[in-house]
């Protein structure tokens, strides 16, 4: 069975009352969540602070599923299943601020914990593994990429009802599209909204030069072409350029 390593500093969508950003950590030993976030006092201050929140599972992956809103897998330690959710997030009000510590006369840097306003269990998948790969469907209404560690298939997620549709298959199951490079992808995966091709899904590498990317090239949520890429051919697209990048997810 795959089973996940910690993941560091997922990019999250905030809004609030004033300019904050936040990355999403998890831990899986710990069965922990952690969250850092970045703002400016009033002063204007560039602040950030932790904040940790347990989990009932071994946490496989952790991803933006739009403004405060954080989709969370893990594998459930009493069956083995995969299990993911979408949590809901609310600032805090009054906002905190740097305030100073009238015996001292020195600032006090506040601490900054978003509200987790609901926990809400999507999904409880079993005999395909671990949740491997896990993006929002961007363009869509509440939908998700998951892809399971031991399956290796790419399937939607629907997060409103839970229900799961194969779009690749890893292998063939006599019925869905085989797409065999998904057995293979490893190391980092991202996606993001590039000027040119429209929202793009980097599942991973399949060799020493070889990429495997899925293109929504019209926004739409509908994946356009999936297809494997090298090195040369990313840089053609100007896949590698950050000043061609709208926004990271």
């Amino acid at each position: 069975m795959y089973f996940a390593m910690d993941k560091r500093n997922v990019r999250l969508e905030v809004t609030a009352p004033i300019s904050v950003w936040g990355e999403a950590s998890y831990f899986v030993a710990e069965q922990e969540l952690s969250f850092r976030w970045f703002y400016r006092a009033s002063d204007g201050k560039a602040l950030h602070s932790f904040q940790s929140e347990s989990v009932r599972f071994w946490p496989t992956e952790v991803t933006s599923c739009g403004p405060n809103r954080v989709l969370v897998s893990g594998v459930d330690p009493s069956d083995g299943s995969a299990v993911i959710e979408i949590w809901s997030l609310a600032p805090p009000r009054p906002f905190p601020q740097v305030t100073i510590d009238a015996a001292t006369g020195q600032s006090v840097e506040p601490s900054l914990k978003f509200q987790i306003v609901r926990r809400r269990q999507v999904a409880v998948v079993r005999d395909q593994g671990p949740v491997y790969r896990l993006f929002q469907l961007r363009g869509a209404d509440n939908k998700a990429l998951v892809q399971f560690g031991d399956s290796r298939h790419l399937s939607v997620l629907d997060l409103n009802s839970g229900s799961l549709s194969i779009m690749f298959a890893a292998t063939s199951n006599g019925s869905d599209p085989v797409r065999p490079e998904l057995a293979n992808v490893s190391g980092t995966r991202w996606c993001a909204n590039h000027a040119d091709e429209g929202y793009v899904y980097y599942l991973g590498a399949v060799g020493p030069d070889a990429f495997y990317m899925l293109f929504d090239h019209d926004r739409d949520g509908e994946i356009d072409v999936d297809v494997v890429l090298t090195h040369a051919t990313y840089e053609s697209l100007e896949l590698d350029q950050a000043s061609k990048y709208l926004a990271w997810y």
